[in-house]
């Protein structure tokens, strides 16, 4: 089972890698798309309480069309990234 979610998870990461590749400049209504935005400015904003940086990530993504479309669960998303990926 564990190495079931590891080979998904590795897709996942390889998919998303050869997305942004491929989506330069480019945004999307959908969670893959939102992903690669959240990631790119996870990075770029400095907050040590992970409740408020998430936040200011997603108030940073306030123009992606998830976002707009999706806001309930583009938190949940980024909730689910953080913990899993423990980038926090």
């Amino acid at each position: 089972m564990i190495n079931y979610v590891w080979t998904k998870l590795l897709l996942f990461e390889f998919s998303k890698c050869f997305l942004k590749f491929h989506m330069i400049d480019k945004t999307y209504n959908n969670a893959d798309s939102f992903a690669i935005a959240f990631d790119e400015e996870w990075a770029k904003i400095k907050c040590d309480d992970k409740s408020k940086k998430i936040k200011k990530v997603i108030e940073a993504l306030n123009e992606h069309p998830f976002v707009i479309n999706n806001a309930e669960m583009a938190e949940k998303i980024a909730i689910f990234r953080i913990n899993l990926l423990g980038k926090f």
